[in-house]
């Protein structure tokens, strides 16, 4: 689960299509569910255990004061360098941070 993140320094994709058809490792865009608008999330291209790959587009819910008892991370509000709290973990393929739009592996 040791990926080498350095250089991982993502930029803002504007719709989850962009990110998905161009997006590469480090990408995010943010995204709201139409029907459950309180529900906001970044989507994040996060490293899958493919060396050779643009990473995978995985979905972090965000709440401006996270509930300890769901899975959700606080966002700093900088859309353009976004910084999540807590770390971020894809139980078995990658933890680490997202920090001033760049991951940063644990």
């Amino acid at each position: 689960m040791a990926y080498d993140t350095r250089g991982a320094k993502g930029h803002l994709r504007e719709t989850l299509a962009d990110l998905d058809d161009n997006g590469q490792l480090g990408d995010w865009c943010f995204f709201s569910a139409k029907d459950k608008p309180d529900r906001n999330y970044i989507m994040i291209r996060c490293p899958d255990g493919n060396a050779n790959s643009r990473g995978s587009v995985t979905a972090w819910r965000l709440r401006a004061v996270p509930d300890p008892n769901d899975d959700d991370w606080q966002w700093d509000g900088n859309r353009d360098a976004p910084t999540l709290t807590p770390s971020l973990h894809w139980v078995g393929v990658w933890h680490g941070w997202m920090r001033a739009g760049e991951l940063v592996s644990a």
